[in-house]
């Protein structure tokens, strides 16, 4: 029976190629991020933190507004 269920299965170059492929873009997306945070000019840096404070800010009130929506 495992003989049969092996002969099935993709060889173990497939299974490896699978995973590297879920693995790698994961690995370069974090090291980009990274990269960014400690290479990035103080102008760009500046402009980001603002966008992430404009957001944090809008959050809670689109909060509040699904909130009375849904009691309503």
């Amino acid at each position: 029976m495992w003989q049969s269920l092996s002969e099935q299965l993709p060889p173990l170059s497939v299974w490896v190629a699978a995973a590297l492929s879920f693995v790698l873009p994961l690995f370069f997306s974090w090291l980009m991020q990274i990269l960014h945070k400690q290479a990035d000019p103080p102008w760009l840096q500046k402009e980001r933190h603002q966008q992430q404070q404009k957001k944090q800010t809008t959050r809670p009130s689109q909060q509040q507004k699904q909130k009375t929506a849904r009691s309503n």
